[in-house]
């Protein structure tokens, strides 16, 4: 969560990145809104308990490489973010494994190699985040 200093230079930042921007399209999803642009560049708000959440990313061909531990970081904001939308107990339980201890390792060191496990798998282009509710095609 961004503390009143950081999130007004979000918005400053989000200012001079948008400005003259065409949008393409919006789309809301409960406590979110998703805008993208004509150039493929997107911004993300998201309403949390505690205040908003900005996200503003360019297309996929202009978009910084993550390190794993940006990765790591992105997850755990992703499901953070989920857990404050829907309490589930599961994901919290996954947070907690998740939680970065002060020397960097996660309180559940399994977390850890689950997680590479999944980096490795996603850097070799075998995950198939894919939905087909056609089932099977003949």
């Amino acid at each position: 969560m961004l503390n009143p200093k950081q999130l007004a230079a979000e918005s400053i930042r989000a200012t001079e990145l948008l400005q003259g921007k065409t949008v393409a399209r919006v789309v809301r999803h409960q406590a979110e809104v998703f805008v993208e642009f004509k150039d493929g560049e997107r911004l993300f708000v998201n309403r949390t308990n505690d205040g908003v959440e900005l996200s503003i990313t360019g297309d996929a061909s202009s978009e910084a490489v993550l390190t794993s531990r940006e990765a790591y970081l992105a997850m755990f904001a992703f499901l953070e973010a989920h857990y404050q939308r829907t309490k589930s107990d599961d994901i919290g339980a996954l947070l907690g494994d998740l939680t970065l201890l002060p020397g960097g390792t996660s309180a559940d060191p399994a977390a850890i190699v689950d997680w590479q496990h999944a980096l490795s798998r996603a850097r070799g282009e075998v995950v198939d985040a894919g939905f087909d509710l056609g089932g099977p095609t003949k």
